[in-house]
């Protein structure tokens, strides 16, 4: 995620704000432990989270995949 964010760097994240087209987000797939930091793309009625790194795929929210956005 360079330059924008750096190895080491601490983020901090207020559940209570919601996830707004362009902002950064912490993302859980629900049912898991497991987590990720992206941005939130909205172009019309669908949703991605693209990757700081743009060596990474973006990635379509879908109604088959039940996210937690924060």
């Amino acid at each position: 995620m360079e330059p924008r964010y750096h190895n080491g760097d601490i983020i901090f994240v207020d559940p209570d704000i919601s996830a707004a087209q362009g902002s950064d987000v912490i993302v859980r797939l629900e049912n898991s432990n497991e987590a990720t930091f992206k941005q939130l793309v909205v172009e019309g009625s669908r949703r991605y989270l693209k990757p700081l790194n743009p060596r990474f795929p973006v990635i379509e929210i879908t109604t088959r995949r039940a996210w937690s956005v924060w």
